[in-house]
């Protein structure tokens, strides 16, 4: 009888809401019987109790749910969630870009003049130059140039002693350039269509002069390298052609320059006392195929 009775007490008590709830403070007052007589009241006769004492009143944390930990481990930074084998760095779109829009190669050829500059031009005369190169691209801007020029020039010459030396002396050079292309998008869109470009290079270079003079005949050689620098400017008309147009300057030093021009004469030498010296630039036109 007294087990049936107690299990109706803790029954009643239970259902009675003195149980808190997560996260709810109890107000213990220094009356501890109060507390225990408001414990026994239902729900609705303890929320219409006015409280008493309120100044003593302290506040107990029983229980807390702590949901921030919770959010901070949804939030965290998972390396392989957030990894992805498709994702698109910087240098991948630059790779994009070159693919679709860049060469890889471009074959072209050369046409233009060619000129001297101090008493070299007094020696040879403005003649045509010819010739082709091959470009590759490491990106956009960047290309490496094999070029092969040769050029053909009348000469006319008077030594100190009045006699003519008349004939012709051909050049040939051959060397590396690195090609830079400026930006595109650094221009008005208008002129979008343009590509000016710089190169820089070495080169070496050899004349060869044959010259006729009391109807006999001579012949010069002589051989050197040179700096070669310039600018030029592009254009595509065509989807994989296009043209430029360039400008090229040579610092060269050839190993027989500033010292008396002698010409071979079968076994014997004609001196001319003429001291040649001077660099050569270039003015040409370019036409290339890409790649």
């Amino acid at each position: 009888m007294r087990i049936t009775f107690f299990i109706i007490i803790f029954l009643s008590t239970y259902l009675a809401g003195i149980k808190p709830a997560t996260g709810a403070t109890v107000n213990i007052q220094p009356g501890g019987q109060e507390f225990a007589n408001s414990a026994l009241r239902s729900p609705l006769e303890r929320s219409l109790q006015k409280p008493q004492n309120t100044q003593n009143t302290q506040s107990w944390l029983v229980a807390q749910n702590n949901t921030k930990e919770k959010s901070n481990e949804i939030n965290a930074y998972d390396p392989f969630a957030d990894y992805s084998e498709f994702e698109n760095t910087a240098e991948e779109q630059e790779n994009i870009n070159f693919f679709q829009t860049g060469r890889f190669l471009t074959l072209g050829a050369i046409g233009g003049i060619q000129l001297f500059t101090l008493n070299m031009s007094a020696l040879y005369q403005v003649g045509p130059t010819y010739g082709g190169y091959l470009n590759y691209f490491f990106d956009l801007n960047f290309a490496i140039q094999f070029a092969l020029i040769a050029s053909t020039h009348s000469i006319a010459l008077k030594s100190d002693s009045g006699q003519a030396f008349i004939g012709a002396a051909d050049f040939i050079s051959m060397g590396v350039d690195f090609k830079y292309f400026l930006d595109k998008n650094l221009f008005n869109k208008n002129f979008s269509w343009l590509q000016p470009y710089f190169f820089l290079g070495v080169y070496h270079s050899s004349v060869t002069m044959v010259a006729t003079f009391t109807d006999q005949s001579g012949f010069f050689e002589d051989k050197g390298f040179g700096l070669n620098m310039g600018l030029g400017l592009e254009f595509q008309f065509l989807k994989k052609i296009h043209f430029g147009l360039q400008y090229a300057f040579k610092f060269v030093t050839l190993e027989q320059e500033a010292v008396p021009l002698i010409l071979n004469i079968g076994n014997g030498k004609q001196n001319t006392n003429f001291r040649p010296y001077g660099d050569w630039m270039h003015i040409t036109m370019l036409l290339g195929v890409n790649f």
